[in-house]
């Protein structure tokens, strides 16, 4: 289990270092996008931090009227609705970047958790990997279907793609 964890979180952190070159507009060179940092601004970590979090405090201070009692249907209903609907759309709202200073604050909790849990420093094989499926993604977005390849060599040709 902690070996293919270990393996996700690698490529987890290459993606993230492909996006951050992308968004700074620097050419697609495995030196260029080694350089960027693993923590991404929009990660979905971020989120995931504030669902718990506004999560925590809902729960903290819950309102009996508004749940009902535990034993109720009403506040298996109502608490299952603010967990599907409300709480992800104050999630989204606490992340906006027209909410400055709660969006930074969240921000900083979720770059936090990205060190130190959801992402880990990706080898070179790796960054190759997230850059060639960015490519790949690339070439998609431009002519609308995958590259026609009948080899690990065409695949290369076919989206002009220097081996490393």
């Amino acid at each position: 289990y902690w070996s293919f964890r270990q393996i996700i979180l690698n490529y987890h952190g290459a993606e993230h270092k492909v996006a951050n070159c992308i968004d700074k507009k620097l050419p697609l060179t495995i030196d260029n996008i080694m350089a960027q940092s693993k923590v991404h601004e929009f990660c979905g970590t971020n989120l995931v931090v504030v669902l718990l979090i506004i999560r925590f405090c809902i729960d903290q201070f819950q309102i009996p009227e508004l749940f009902g009692t535990p034993a109720t249907y009403a506040h298996y209903i109502v608490s299952s609705l603010f967990t599907v609907l409300i709480i992800p759309i104050l999630s989204i709202e606490a992340l906006h970047p027209k909410n400055i200073c709660l969006s930074k604050q969240m921000r900083k909790m979720g770059s936090l958790a990205q060190r130190h849990i959801t992402v880990v420093e990706p080898t070179v094989h790796e960054v190759t990997i997230a850059y060639l499926a960015m490519e790949v993604l690339m070439y998609v977005d431009e002519h609308g279907e995958l590259p026609k390849v009948t080899s690990f060599d065409d695949a290369f040709d076919s989206i002009k793609i220097v081996k490393v």
